[in-house]
């Protein structure tokens, strides 16, 4: 029942299709659970907080303050 933000590492994924397949397998993995969230950040390539922090650190309190 508590709220899920799943991030995942986009960067490997170039073509439209690859995005969509990325989403999918990503969006699939926690699509059981009630209240979760997907985000992908495009430009990472696996340590997002390092990769993109100002993404990270955005996408988290944007999380937090809505779901806490």
């Amino acid at each position: 029942q508590s709220p899920v933000l799943l991030l995942a590492a986009g960067q490997a994924a170039t073509t439209d299709a690859q995005k969509k397949d990325l989403e999918q397998l990503m969006g699939g993995q926690i699509a059981s659970i009630p209240h979760a969230n997907l985000k992908v950040a495009w430009n990472s390539k696996h340590f997002i907080q390092l990769d993109e922090p100002a993404f990270f650190y955005k996408t988290v309190d944007e999380f937090l303050a809505k779901n806490w």
